[in-house]
């Protein structure tokens, strides 16, 4: 992999599974490829999947798992502050 990040593009596929006596639909992604053991990944290994909102981290669990830093969120202040620009820019338009 000699240390350059590299993209995969993966289609979310459909799985059906049954829960309390009803089949359901479920999002599946499925890893596959030599790239995975070029990457650290060996048969047999343990990964942990932190998740969060249209991100996932696959991290083996030979590493120490590095907790991901929160992501950052506007102040209610600085919200107020981009409001009362974007207001005046339309202000300003209408003139």
């Amino acid at each position: 992999m000699k240390n350059k990040p590299k993209t995969r593009s993966i289609t979310v596929k459909q799985l059906h599974q049954e829960r309390a006596d009803q089949w359901i639909s479920v999002s599946c992604i499925q890893l596959a490829g030599v790239w995975l053991h070029d990457a650290g990944f060996a048969i047999g290994d343990r990964v942990n999947v932190q998740v969060r909102r249209n991100r996932l981290v696959i991290t083996n669990e030979k590493l120490p798992v590095v907790p991901l830093q929160p992501e950052p969120t506007a102040s209610k202040r600085k919200m107020r502050q981009i409001s009362r620009l974007l207001a005046s820019i339309n202000l300003n338009e209408e003139e």
